[in-house]
């Protein structure tokens, strides 16, 4: 039964594949077609750079040949509420600015204004990138602070986007060792798990330290 559902599952993905790659193949030709396959790219493009900045090429690749399976990549963020709250701000408001600024230049350059919709897409990774180190610091930091801690040991969240902590992990997002114990950051509560001392021997620390004075 299982084989049969990921064999279904195969046929419907490279089915799916097939004609997106059929609809990018367009993006040359003028008319509905022309402007699909323009629109199509872009999208390919955005579940790449997606893939790639979360760290898992098979659905970088799976997703650029058929975007759809990108959205796997949204439980990362989502399973993290308060911090998709927060970046959600940055995030729409970069691809917002940047998108309407490149459709104007586009338009006076002569050039198809469908291609902002990718600079838009790039806008909004690096504004995703910039504005999360930028919450994840003051939020460690803050969380610090009712431990009686003003050091943190810490990776970039670039990095905590191509890691996921799981429990067999040995490395994590941050670690901050106050008198009552150790603890390790979760994005997930955005606050600092107590982790056990048996445990905590076994994490390699993060290289980078974070001052919160």
């Amino acid at each position: 039964m299982i084989f049969w559902l990921i064999a279904s599952a195969a046929v419907i993905w490279l089915a799916g594949a097939a004609g997106w790659l059929w609809v990018c193949a367009g993006l040359r030709g003028d008319g509905p077609r022309g402007r699909a396959g323009r629109f199509a790219v872009q999208l390919s493009g955005l579940a790449l750079l997606a893939g790639t900045l979360s760290g898992s090429p098979f659905i970088a690749l799976a997703g650029a040949a058929f975007p759809p399976t990108a959205p796997l990549l949204l439980t990362r963020i989502l399973s993290a509420p308060a911090l998709a709250t927060a970046l959600l701000p940055w995030v729409l408001g970069a691809m917002l600015g940047a998108g309407l600024v490149a459709r104007v230049v586009l338009r006076r350059r002569g050039a198809q204004p469908v291609w902002s919709l990718g600079i838009a897409f790039a806008a909004g990774a690096v504004a995703m990138i910039v504005s999360g180190e930028v919450i994840s610091r003051n939020a460690m930091c803050k969380e610090a602070a009712a431990h009686g801690v003003s050091t943190v040991a810490r990776n970039s969240f670039a990095w905590s986007l191509r890691h996921p902590r799981r429990a067999f992990n040995v490395e994590v997002h941050g670690m901050i060792r106050p008198e009552a114990g150790t603890g390790i950051w979760s994005y997930t509560r955005m606050a600092w798990d107590p982790l056990p001392e048996t445990i905590a021997r076994n994490i390699d620390p993060p290289s980078r330290s974070l001052s919160c004075r």
